[in-house]
């Protein structure tokens, strides 16, 4: 089964990015991390309008050969295992679902961080070939 999961960028959280399979954070960070990093430095200014549709070309750019597999929601999707949010402060929380996740989050009012654990690293991806070589797609995009 798809690890699902969603982002979501501080100040636009009503636009929420799915993608449909390796939303762990071993799957994301590599990407996430150096994205972020890079957009930040060149755009020189916090703005998320331009980092959501940014964020979402360099996933499909580390993605070779799918059509499925992204997508942008107004609504947070029932069955992910992850979300993260993307803060003004250029960090990325990781945030695990729990198992109330699934009928609170089609419920009026939906809180995310009342039905998800924050989990903080240190991560492993670093230490994986697969994921070094995700991280250098994104910096010949963004830089360093």
């Amino acid at each position: 089964m798809s690890t699902r999961a969603q982002i979501v960028v501080e100040g636009i959280e009503e636009v929420k990015f799915y993608k449909h399979s390796d939303g762990y954070p071993e799957g994301m960070l590599p990407v996430l991390e150096p994205f972020l990093k890079g957009f930040l430095k060149r755009r020189g200014c916090w703005d998320p309008e331009y980092l959501l549709a940014r964020l979402v070309m360099t996933f499909g750019l580390t993605d070779i050969g799918g059509v499925l597999g992204y997508g942008l929601s107004a609504v947070w999707q029932p069955d992910i295992s992850w979300f993260y949010r993307i803060r003004q402060d250029g960090t990325v929380e990781c945030w695990r679902t729990r198992d109330s996740w699934w009928d609170a989050s089609l419920e009026e009012g939906f809180r995310p961080e009342d039905h998800a654990e924050r989990v903080e690293g240190p991560w492993e991806w670093e230490k994986e070939p697969w994921a070094k070589r995700l991280e250098e797609l994104v910096l010949e995009v963004w830089g360093e």
